[in-house]
């Protein structure tokens, strides 16, 4: 019966997106997840382990010239940023995976207190979630982040540049300082020493020559996110998948009434977000449609207009007979390749293949053999993604292990 729902819906997605298309059709195909889970469809969900590494944290944004040292603004995360990261990660796992009516979830916080319970007193955690019916249990880890964040000053008039790791000792913010000294003329009544530099000292707009000044937070950021998946009968680790990424983000702003844009805790959900479809590609099979266009009429054959504008009103049944016609009667290339697209579009892909490669076989024509190799390797993708939603595939016989330093060794 799942099978069946599937292959309905798969025809009629087909069918509706071809509707309004010109001289192209709509082909909707499965694909099989990357991690073949059939037989894991019982699935617990561990919540996400923090990032237990050493995150800096300033409770002021740090500024990375002296021309900004006057600014004190909060920082835009505190201390708790790894768990707040991990708990959105959890969330947003539980809803690419729980929503899909794929699996049958067993939540964060009853998954949680199995493995605390049997790191508490010993009991083997993946036969504790096996008892209860759990075939497989994913453990999320962050498994490192980064922050770097600071204020950053410019002149108005020049360009802004990213002073890098380097800071003040950056040659181009010595060649901006020593331009911007000689523009101002100014005189001094004291200073102070940055990064082993000696500067004039200053209050806004004061002693620096009336010079206005651009003010910028610069941001940047980076996370290592890992999946790893245990069939809880065989105490195995069955798959793991890591995804990574980084953001940066330069936003100018008023230093008397800051407005700082994008703060760190948005950059990190933004960057978990990012990993969702990843996530989906991995642990669940999927529908995709694709657009394919006609081959143009050539040769010409002047009648065949009428199949072309069928087929863009929706009405492809006459648009089928019409091209399946004209390649039985004049071998007309262009209308077995239409013909074998209109079959592929409305679900009917083996008469699609096998036209394709009648016609690929008679002509030769290299557009019809990448459609031939192309339908086939959809028909087997959908075929592959059948057999994970309605497989009864059994784990895999290995001994059985109650020893936790598996889960030890993903969860500290």
């Amino acid at each position: 019966m799942r099978k069946s729902l599937f292959s309905i819906a798969l025809v009629l997605l087909s069918v509706i997106l071809i509707a309004g298309c010109s001289t192209s059709v709509r082909v909707s195909y499965m694909k099989p997840s990357e991690i073949n889970m059939s037989a894991y469809r019982n699935l617990a969900i561990a919540s996400t382990v923090p990032y237990n590494g050493r995150l800096s944290y300033n409770n002021y944004i740090p500024f990375m010239n002296p021309f900004a040292s006057w600014i004190s603004i909060a920082s835009s995360y505190n201390n708790n940023l790894p768990k707040e990261v991990a708990d959105y990660a959890t969330n947003q796992l539980l809803s690419d995976l729980g929503g899909s009516n794929y699996y049958n979830i067993l939540s964060p916080s009853q998954t949680d207190a199995i493995i605390n319970n049997g790191t508490l007193i010993g009991n083997s955690i993946s036969k504790s979630l096996s008892d209860k019916g759990y075939d497989a249990v994913i453990i999320p880890r962050i498994n490192n982040m980064s922050v770097n964040e600071y204020i950053w000053a410019v002149p108005e008039g020049y360009d802004y540049f990213d002073p890098g790791p380097y800071g003040m000792n950056n040659p181009d913010f010595y060649s901006l300082y020593n331009d911007v000294y000689g523009i101002g003329g100014w005189g001094y009544t004291g200073g102070m020493s940055y990064g082993g530099v000696y500067y004039p000292s200053f209050t806004p707009g004061g002693i620096w020559g009336g010079i206005d000044f651009d003010y910028y937070v610069h941001r940047d950021v980076s996370i290592t996110y890992t999946l790893t998946v245990i069939d809880t009968k065989n105490n195995q680790i069955i798959a793991t998948k890591t995804y990574s990424d980084s953001a940066k983000w330069v936003d100018d702003f008023n230093p008397y009434y800051p407005s700082l844009g994008h703060d760190i805790k948005y950059m990190f959900r933004s960057m978990i977000n990012g990993f969702n479809s990843k996530i989906k590609d991995a642990f669940l099979p999927s529908t995709v449609t694709t657009s394919l266009n006609f081959m143009k009429n050539s040769p010409k054959i002047k009648s065949l207009d009428e199949a072309y504008k069928s087929a863009e009103k929706g009405n492809l049944s006459y648009a089928l007979s019409l091209f399946l016609d004209a390649w039985k009667t004049d071998k007309h290339v262009p209308s077995g390749y239409n013909a074998s697209l209109i079959y592929a579009a409305t679900g009917e892909m083996k008469k699609a293949i096998e036209l394709s490669e009648e016609v690929y076989r008679a002509s030769g024509n290299p557009d019809v053999g990448r459609l031939y190799n192309r339908l086939q390797t959809m028909e087997a993708q959908t075929e592959a993604a059948e057999n994970q939603i309605n497989g009864t595939q059994a784990p895999p016989a290995i001994s059985q292990s109650n020893q936790n330093s598996l889960y030890d060794s993903l969860l500290n």
